[in-house]
Parts: C-alpha cells; structure tokens; sequence
C-alpha cells in the first residue's frame, strides 16, 4: 500500500496501553502494529464475506438449477478428456469432506 494517509483516531487509554505494550514487545512501531491488526480484521471479515457467499450458493436453488444445467451440457466433454500420458480416460477424484465429514451429494 503505496497511497498512505494521516488519521486521527480516539482510542481508549487501557487499549492504547495494551497496544504499546504488544508493539514493544514484538519490536515494532504503535503504527505498523495498529495497521497490521487492521489489515487483519479486514481479511478475516472479507473471507466471512466469501464463505457467507458460498453458504448461500449451496441453498439457492436457482444457482443450483443453473449448475446442473452447465453440468449436464458440459459434462459429456469434460468426462471425454484422455490422460496425454497413458490414454487413459481421465477419472476425477471422489469429492472429499473437510474434517472427515461424509461429502454431501448433489441431487439430480
């Protein structure tokens, strides 16, 4: 981040305290630790965002219907890839669960 700017901030004292204490501690400056924790909580609030998003991709019915519909037209092709290796018919991989939950399968 190249485009910086001056704010002002009111922050409460205990905080500010905890916030030099931690700096020092890690050698760094009141600013690039407070920049830092920001830039954090932006990341973490960001992929909520994205993994919100996809939560609700998996109960739209209507991204679920389109997504069927791409499958159906798309699949026979991309069943059809040949390994360049071997010439042998590509077989992808069972969907794994994270966390070894038993995937969820999808209704067609």
């Amino acid at each position: 981040m190249n485009n910086r700017n001056r704010i002002t901030i009111d922050i409460d004292g205990d905080l500010l305290a905890t916030v030099d204490r931690l700096s020092a501690s890690l050698s760094v400056s009141r600013n690039r630790f407070i920049t830092e924790s920001v830039e954090g909580m932006v990341q973490k609030i960001e992929r909520e965002q994205t993994d919100a998003a996809f939560e609700r991709m998996a109960t739209d019915s209507a991204y679920q219907s389109e997504l069927l519909a791409v499958e159906r037209e798309m699949g026979p092709a991309s069943d059809s890839i040949l390994d360049a290796g071997t010439g042998t018919q590509f077989k992808a991989a069972e969907p794994q669960a994270p966390y070894g939950r038993k995937p969820r399968r999808a209704a067609r």
